[in-house]
């Protein structure tokens, strides 16, 4: 018996592989996903695996509004890259802004980008529980730092108003 097959039944829980390419289809990943279920003809414990597109998640993850110029990715324990508007890299090793929260580091931070304009990046850690992955996920999002500071420009300006509203 093969370990997916022994953790889906030993757990009695649906277990999810990691996301991964597939043999001609360059741009999305698949998921694997194992049901544990009782064979009602025999009472024994079966697992039915079924293959489906990880498209859905992908799609959600880039169609996030973050303004001009933010991003968000979705990148597992080992730095892969698993959404990201450039399908092309889906599968490979993402080093980019956020990139350390895979290795335990820091989970939000100010950076500079090769032009020098300073992006304000935070990352989510997803646990297994909320996923039914077998590892960890994290969503790292950037949002260049004019954007937020012209965010907190307008919350500003609003309790200004207000506080001329309440005189």
């Amino acid at each position: 018996q093969v370990q997916w097959f022994k953790n889906a039944v030993s757990q009695n829980l649906t277990q999810m592989a990691p996301p991964q390419l597939m043999l001609g289809r360059d741009e999305t990943l698949d998921v694997a996903i194992y049901v544990p279920v009782r064979n009602p003809l025999t009472g024994k414990k079966e697992v039915i695996k079924g293959q489906v597109s990880f498209d859905a998640v992908i799609n959600a993850v880039c169609n996030v509004d973050l303004g001009e110029g933010g991003r968000m990715y979705l990148i597992n324990e080992n730095s892969v890259l698993l959404a990201a508007r450039t399908r092309n890299l889906l599968g490979t090793r993402y080093t980019g802004i956020g990139a350390s929260v895979a290795e335990g580091g820091p989970t939000s931070g100010v950076v500079q980008d090769s032009t020098g304009a300073e992006h304000y990046w935070l990352s989510r850690q997803l646990t297994p529980d909320e996923t039914r992955a077998k590892e960890r996920w994290h969503v790292v999002t950037t949002v260049p730092m004019a954007q937020v500071l012209a965010v907190a420009d307008q919350s500003g300006k609003i309790q200004r108003m207000l506080g001329l509203i309440t005189l």
